[in-house]
């Protein structure tokens, strides 16, 4: 039979319940309360071990998930950068070489996946630069443009209507 426990048995009890706490009361109830806004079912029953082993569990998800979501985000200006790339350029990491050197996406057209293999980043320059390709405005329409500017002026317009 066993034997009916005595209040030296109780007082042990209770003195080996404190010896496994390992949070004062303050940072329990705190801990506690971010379980039960994080959506956690009665978390004051878990012991102080759990409470610290779910939270950081938890934690770390949040992080790697951020980590993630930051990831996705650099990476999508190469992306859309990539995407711009002429159907003869599919070297990834050449592209990739391009991004970092800034060289405008409008210039990804002169480039083929031979030219891979250069080294030097001022052949790539030199590349663009010879590349034919007008960057800031269409040549069609320079010849539009000066005469609409040609008409404001001839008509003596005020400053606050001219072109420039």
């Amino acid at each position: 039979m066993p034997k009916a426990k005595t209040e030296n048995d109780i007082e042990e009890v209770k003195d080996m319940s404190e010896v496994n706490r390992v949070l004062d009361d303050e940072n329990r109830a705190r801990i506690i309360d971010q379980l039960t806004a994080l959506g956690i079912l009665e978390p004051s029953l878990l012991s102080d071990v759990d409470l610290i082993s779910k939270l950081s569990t938890i934690l770390e998800e949040t992080h790697k998930k951020n980590i993630a979501l930051e990831a996705s985000k650099a990476i999508q200006p190469l992306n859309i950068y990539a995407s711009k790339a002429p159907p003869d350029l599919k070297n990834k990491e050449f592209i990739e070489r391009l991004f970092m050197l800034n060289v405008p996406d409008i210039f990804l057209e002169a480039f083929t996946d031979d030219d891979a293999n250069i080294k030097d980043d001022g052949k790539i320059w030199e590349i663009v630069k010879h590349s034919g390709i007008y960057q800031y405005d269409n040549p069609k329409d320079n010849f539009k443009n000066k005469m609409i500017n040609h008409e404001r002026r001839r008509r003596q317009l005020p400053r606050e209507y001219r072109g420039r």
